[in-house]
């Protein structure tokens, strides 16, 4: 058996040599391997760095929209790329100023921005207050270049030749931990705004713009502080006071100069002017304008604003509707009917009327001062079956304003009747009796036996048929009154009439003789009113009471049957201006509409819907001074017919 013996001496040397070598090798591999990967890191870490601020610099100019200008230092190879900025924060115009500056020695990049103020006295613009300073973008930059080659040509205010940038591109050179340069590049940024080429702020925000700009409207005014952005709907204005509109581009300017001004509402007491002054009416009726800016050599380029009107005195005269008291033959009598809003009763009093005749040599007499109007028509044949239009203007000298209503009579073709009634929809002319004014006389010959055939058709007003408007036979109804000899007839309209035009209606009577086999016509043109609704101006003599509520007038023009009437599909909405404490919010529901007399007139009731924020109802029934209440009263059906009626609270 063998003897088991160790190592020698000479063998462990020789082990511990080749091991030495194998574990310097392999230290040596994760060495260089380590310092490669911490290389590639760094590097990884530069360039993504780079990249970065070229991306941050892109989304800087990139909706920059006053000016833009590169700035070298040769002598030390500092770089500083200056961005002029016309915007808004928090809604207020606003002018900035901000600087990307290279430092070649400490190879950083920064970025400041400042606000810049204005100086009336010089014109120029300076740098003022700092929003931040020296905010780091890269570092280990090796090289900065931004490209602002890409320009077309423009002319400034005063002449001299500008350049407009249209593209930029941004190079960001970086060292690698070897020391060789890399770069950073963004790719071509197409600006979305005009911006000139130009260091000078002055320079930048007096130049003229292309008719091609955008234009935007600002407003300033005693209640504004500063410019503001015209909100549609949200911008308010108060009565009587005056206000500057302004007309502006991306890059900020005023373009007043270049534009013309107008207000689209047509009832406005509100005036703007060639340089864009707004004056708001005292008694101004709207509760928004709408205000829009053309240029002058383009009209088609142009910007409208909606401000919201407030505060003030809210007066209008909204309308007037001529009404008919008496249709004799040849002797019409007509009285009238105002609607104003916030009037007193002695303004409504102070109101002027003035009466017109198309045709006045068809009249024999006009006595048409005041409110009324009694004519008397000359009875001559060649007067018989044509028309003439009345009108009525109502003018307020308290606010100016003039409105008008017009209706057409129209004298009977064969001069013995006397001139045509202003049929209203709505009248049932089942009770001869209680609806007179819808039956009509005939002529019938005075024989025993006679045949009658009535016929009607809708015309235009020298009776032409209009087959257009048959489809509206079925809701007018032509009746016969008597028997053997028929006198009088009656003509009924249903409520599926559309309601929001006029017509003409014209009814043929055809007479047959049993007996002498002979054959007369009876014709006659009726006109129809198309129907309005009237407001009125309730004078309440007792301070509001949230408890009882309120109650206003109003009328309906061009209908006769009340009880028909009440049942029309008709909308309040109330607008009540009253002070309260804070945190309530008070309005006003309907309950029932009832008639208040005849030909149309009508009352409706409100109660308060108050919200007392937490208070006690009583408390708050105290606090609450209720001034007044203006009620906009519409059809359903046909939201263009509609009345304003307000309440005035003493």
């Amino acid at each position: 058996m063998k003897e088991n013996r160790g190592l020698t001496l000479v063998e462990l040397l020789v082990t511990i040599a080749i091991l030495s070598i194998v574990l310097v090798i392999a230290t040596s591999f994760m060495m260089t391997g380590s310092r490669s990967f911490a290389k590639g890191n760094a590097d990884a870490q530069v360039q993504k760095e780079a990249e970065l601020a070229v991306n941050q610099m892109e989304d800087m100019i990139i909706d920059v929209n006053g000016g833009v200008d590169m700035l070298k230092d040769d002598s030390t190879g500092d770089r500083e790329l200056i961005l002029y900025n016309a915007g808004g924060a928090g809604g207020v115009v606003e002018f900035t100023k901000e600087s990307i500056i290279y430092k070649k020695t400490d190879e950083k990049i920064v970025c400041s921005k400042w606000n810049m103020k204005y100086d009336t006295a010089s014109d120029t613009y300076s740098v003022d207050s700092a929003i931040y300073t020296d905010q780091l973008l890269a570092e280990n930059v090796t090289e900065f270049e931004v490209d602002l080659s890409d320009i077309y040509k423009d002319t400034a205010e005063d002449g001299t030749e500008i350049d407009i940038v249209k593209s930029v591109q941004i190079k960001v050179g970086y060292k690698d931990s070897s020391g060789q340069a890399s770069y950073a590049t963004s790719p071509v940024i197409t600006l979305r705004n005009r911006m000139m080429r130009s260091s000078n702020p002055t320079h930048i925000w007096h130049n003229t713009p292309k008719e091609t700009d955008t234009l935007r409207l600002y407003i300033s005014g005693s209640e504004i502080a500063t410019v503001v952005p015209i909100q549609d709907g949200v911008t308010t204005v108060t009565r009587g006071n005056m206000y500057n509109v302004f007309a502006m581009i991306n890059d900020g300017s005023n373009v007043n100069d270049l534009v013309d001004w107008e207000i689209g509402e047509t009832n406005t007491l509100s005036t703007i002017d060639s340089s864009g002054k707004l004056t708001v009416g005292t008694y101004e009726p709207c509760t928004f304008l709408t205000i829009t800016a053309k240029y002058k050599s383009n009209p088609s380029q142009k910007v409208s604003g909606v401000v919201r009107v407030e505060g003030g005195t809210l007066k209008s005269l909204d309308g007037v509707s001529i009404t008919t008291k008496s249709l004799l033959p040849f002797a019409p009598q007509y009285g009238s009917m105002v609607s104003t809003i916030g009037f007193t009763e002695s303004e409504i009093a102070a109101l002027t009327y003035t009466w017109t005749v198309s045709a006045p040599e068809r009249v024999e007499s006009f006595n048409g001062t005041g409110k009324e109007l009694a004519l008397t028509v000359k009875q001559e044949s060649e007067n018989y079956g044509k028309s003439f239009t009345i009108t009525l203007q109502v003018h307020s000298n308290i606010t100016g304003q003039t409105v008008s209503d017009s209706i057409v009579y129209r004298i009977d073709n064969e001069g013995t009747v006397g001139g045509d009634s202003n049929m209203e929809r709505g009248r049932t002319a089942t009770d001869a009796n209680d609806h007179a004014k819808n039956t009509y006389t005939l002529k019938p010959p005075v024989y025993e036996k006679v045949e009658m055939t009535p016929d009607y058709y809708f015309c235009d007003e020298y009776g032409n048929h209009i087959s257009a408007l048959d489809k509206y036979k079925p809701y007018v109804e032509l009746k016969l009154l008597g028997d053997a000899y028929a006198e009088s007839y009656t003509l009924t309209f249903t409520k599926d009439l559309p309601p929001d035009r006029p017509y003409y209606i014209k009814v043929i009577i055809h007479y047959h003789d049993l007996v002498g086999e002979n054959n007369w016509k009876y014709e006659r043109i009726h006109y129809i009113q198309q129907l309005r609704i009237q407001g009125e101006t309730t004078y309440i003599t007792e301070a509001a009471n949230l408890y009882d509520g309120f109650y206003t007038n109003y009328s309906i023009v061009g209908y006769y049957n009340i009880a028909w009437v009440n049942v029309q599909p008709v909308n309040y909405e109330v607008t009540l201006d009253y002070e309260a404490p804070a945190g309530v919010v008070i309005g006003a529901n309907v309950i029932q509409t009832e008639t208040a007399g005849d030909e149309g007139r009508l009352w409706a009731r409100f109660l308060f819907d108050v919200d007392t924020g937490g208070m006690e109802f009583w408390k708050v029934a105290q606090e609450t001074k209720v001034k007044s209440a203006t009620i906009k009263i519409s059809h359903k059906d046909y939201p263009s017919i509609y009345t304003y009626s307000t309440v005035i609270f003493p």
